[in-house]
């Protein structure tokens, strides 16, 4: 094993920060891809180098769908496990790492091993928003769920606040609810924001000529963006003027029927979305709070931005509900907030002033996202650190990432 560099497992390369980066990376979406569907059982076997939109091409014309589903159908399963993704259904469905049975883990030469709840239980709960670190996730068993029809009912509504708006969040007992609030521009009161609630259409909810295929929808007309935009292209005024016209775009019709695509993958719309922001790129904020301070923390970032005189291009609010489990999963019950920020050079002393804030209001950020935390904040936002630091140094595994040695997870 000592002969062997550390290796840093990829999927896609959809993280925003450098978890998938490292010198020496290896993919699996060029292995066999094979998919197997117990349809009386709703469970799913597959390669961890499948795509999202790969596994929903396959079950959606059997009427069957994935449970948790993030902004984009572009991450492999292997990633959505390693990051334990989440949802605009958290509240309800929990995180990935919640659905997921089963997990097979090449944890190094001719050390491969099955994992779940009952077995090797130690090595399930790391991999679970494990970032990868525990080795390369060869196949996953997960449940999965039936459907009527690919379509969701959508409702949007105008909140003029923030208790507001984190009020209107509510969890239902019954059906898969995607609840996502935006807000237009946190330094703004005008206009605040705008609240949508998405449920799984039944087939009486379609018009009648598509009741007799429900499960046919057409994927958005997505278009690439060829070039990176001008330096001064996003800007506060441009950023104000863009956030205008899509709550005037999607308060004008606040009930309709749309596909799972246009209700769950909006960041697929685009593809190259990132070159907006020009050639040095963007950052995301993402954080997790408990819910009973979760009001006063997101207050406080808001007064972070006015006093760096930052205008974050997007800026959504979730719910959390109960956790999955994993050492170094994210949600936690409560709120998370995200907002992205074109890259600045002050950009890193903003974040630490951001992450002092999630600190103080005993939350935490999301390690897919992130890019700049340090070790002894991380240390602090999750207990169990040093436990996933231990079992990677008992188990002699030699897997690194960009990230894992910022956050000194790993020592290679």
């Amino acid at each position: 094993m000592k002969s062997y560099p550390a290796l840093t497992p990829r999927g896609n390369g959809r993280s925003y920060g450098d978890a998938s980066l490292g010198d020496f990376m290896v993919s699996t979406m060029q292995w066999s891809q094979k998919i197997i569907l117990d349809q009386d059982r709703t469970i799913l076997i597959c390669a961890g180098g499948l795509l999202l939109e790969q596994l929903l091409a396959f079950l959606i014309p059997q009427g069957f769908f994935l449970p948790v589903l993030p902004g984009t159908a572009k991450i492999t399963i292997g990633g959505a496990i390693a990051a334990d993704i989440h949802g605009k259904n958290h509240l309800y469905a929990g995180s990935f790492g919640s659905h997921v049975e089963e997990i097979k883990i090449q944890a190094g030469p001719g050390n491969c091993l099955t994992c779940s709840r009952n077995h090797n239980k130690d090595w399930f709960f790391a991999t679970i928003g494990g970032m990868g670190l525990t080795g390369i996730i060869l196949q996953a068993k997960i449940r999965v769920e039936k459907i009527e029809t690919a379509f969701y009912h959508q409702h949007t509504r105008e909140v003029h606040s923030l208790p507001e708006m984190l009020d209107a969040f509510s969890i239902s007992p019954s059906e898969s609810i995607h609840q996502l609030g935006w807000i237009n521009d946190p330094n703004k009161p005008n206009r605040f924001g705008l609240f949508s609630r998405n449920k799984p259409a039944s087939i009486q909810d379609l018009p009648y000529h598509q009741r007799d295929n429900p499960f046919k929808t057409t994927p958005f007309r997505s278009w690439n963006m060829p070039v990176y935009a001008p330096r001064i292209a996003m800007n506060p005024m441009t950023i104000r003027m863009y956030n205008l016209y899509h709550f005037k775009q999607q308060i004008k019709l606040n009930e309709k029927i749309i596909s799972f695509h246009q209700c769950l993958f909006p960041l697929d719309k685009i593809q190259h979305w990132n070159r907006f922001y020009g050639r040095k790129g963007f950052l995301q904020f993402q954080a997790a709070f408990p819910a009973e301070g979760a009001l006063m923390a997101i207050q406080e970032l808001f007064n972070c931005l006015k006093t760096y005189h930052k205008t974050p291009f997007l800026t959504v609010i979730k719910a959390f509900g109960v956790t999955s489990g994993g050492w170094l999963s994210f949600p936690i019950p409560g709120f998370t907030i995200c907002m992205d920020f074109k890259f600045s050079k002050d950009l890193p002393v903003f974040f630490e002033s951001l992450h002092r804030i999630t600190l103080n209001f005993n939350g935490r950020i999301y390690l897919a996202k992130d890019a700049l935390l340090k070790r002894e904040f991380f240390n602090i936002m999750y207990a169990d650190a040093q436990r996933f630091t231990n079992f990677l140094l008992e188990n002699n595994l030699k897997f690194s990432s960009a990230l894992s040695a910022r956050l000194q997870l790993t020592r290679t």
